[in-house]
């Protein structure tokens, strides 16, 4: 950002640089439209807080029957319990320290299957108690294996949780196609688009309505 010293102030810079040498950094955090690419809730706070606190700031902004949609960064519980919160649904890459079983659960077919999670003891450091209880003690959700292809890249295999649970409504073709969408927006849009600005490191989230 601009060197002045109220952005200074407000968006302090690295800790390792010398003084006189930096300049301030902050973080911007959006939801863009998976269909016109137009930023529609947006938050920007200092380097030094968390993407994953300003990305549940954004979930009140939701509307009901929104689709979010994100990496597995924001694959947990809690995310797709504050979406819920707001009557919409999430899309989510599943998170890495999340088990996966396939052989348990209610089967909707190979690779596709619908299970209870159960909310976690520990209450996120940016909750207050009252937050955190409000937050379901049980959420049901389908984990789904997607094959995600691009032309020139090998084939890559992700596991998706959604609390889009009719397996009819919303095959896992479906998803595929959905979340495929998603992948070309944050993997080439956006990596052209930081290019571009010689922006730093970025994660996407999008909203949309149904897939």
């Amino acid at each position: 950002m601009a060197d002045s010293e109220a952005n200074q102030a407000v968006y302090p810079q690295h800790g390792n640089q010398a003084v006189g040498c930096g300049f301030p950094l902050a973080r911007v955090v959006v939801f863009f439209c998976l269909l016109t690419g137009a930023v529609v809730s947006g938050c920007i706070a200092p380097k030094t807080t968390s993407e994953i606190v300003m990305s549940r700031l954004l979930y009140q902004d939701l509307a009901p029957d929104d689709v979010a949609m994100g990496d597995q960064a924001f694959g947990s519980y809690v995310d797709l319990a504050l979406i819920q919160q707001q009557e919409a649904d999430g899309v989510l890459r599943k998170h890495h320290a999340r088990h996966t079983d396939f052989r348990k659960g209610l089967r909707h077919g190979p690779g596709d299957h619908q299970v209870v999670w159960h909310k976690p003891k520990r209450r996120p450091g940016h909750m207050n108690t009252d937050e955190f209880a409000a937050i379901s003690q049980t959420l049901t959700v389908r984990e789904v294996r997607l094959k995600l292809s691009r032309n020139g890249f090998r084939d890559q295999f992700i596991i998706i949780v959604t609390t889009l649970l009719d397996a009819k409504q919303y095959p896992a073709s479906q998803l595929t196609r959905l979340y495929g969408w998603r992948w070309h927006a944050a993997e080439v849009n956006l990596r052209h688009l930081k290019t571009t600005l010689k922006n730093g490191e970025a994660h996407s989230q999008n909203t949309g309505h149904g897939p």
